[in-house]
């Protein structure tokens, strides 16, 4: 899965590095032109910031976006991964038992391992608690939801220096976006 911290950290240092070239040929602009003559050589410093800005920014948010879809991808192909009948069978069989010991609860469940949904049927049908819960998928997806508008904030944020609204601070920081998206690579990586 692509790396969405170092894209979005890539994309932040180009911007403010270009954002201080524009700044730097703004004053150079204001101290040599005066009138129509310091209008247009903004609109031209405007217009080559835009020229370097525009397609990285394109880049950058469709490979984070497929990143994302990606994700998206992978936990549904997790989710939907079918399970064998014999396993089933055995833990109706195991439910249906009397006194069954947590021992044979976790041997059972020892099976599913790599199966969401065996391994989402397996703990209801036993009543297993605690450390045997994966996360829910649908906790997971909406880690992913909330990720998508903050990094559309990011991207339309105009600087990413302290001034930057929080919302990209937060996602530049990293432990935001990293967080989410470990979560939803163990999700994966657990159920292969």
């Amino acid at each position: 899965m692509l790396n969405i911290h170092d894209t979005l950290t890539n994309y932040a240092e180009a911007y403010q590095g270009a954002l201080d070239i524009k700044k730097q040929a703004e004053k150079t602009a204001f101290e040599k032109y005066i009138g129509i003559a310091y209008a247009e050589e903004i609109g031209k410093i405007k217009d080559a910031f835009q020229a370097v800005i525009e397609p990285l920014r394109d880049t950058s948010m469709k490979s984070v976006q497929k990143a994302i879809a990606d994700a998206r991808t992978s936990i549904n192909s997790v989710v939907s991964k079918p399970m064998g009948a014999e396993l089933t069978q055995t833990i109706d069989i195991v439910r249906k038992l009397p006194n069954v010991s947590l021992t044979e609860k976790e041997s059972v469940l020892a099976r599913c391992e790599g199966n969401y949904i065996a391994t989402r049927l397996c703990i209801d049908a036993l009543e297993l608690q605690g450390e045997h819960l994966p996360p829910k998928v649908d906790e997971i997806l909406q880690s992913l939801d909330l990720l998508e508008p903050a990094i559309n904030t990011f991207f339309n944020a105009s600087t990413y220096d302290v001034d930057a609204p929080y919302m990209a601070r937060l996602v530049l920081n990293g432990d935001y976006t990293k967080s989410i998206i470990s979560e939803v690579v163990a999700f994966v990586d657990t159920f292969k």
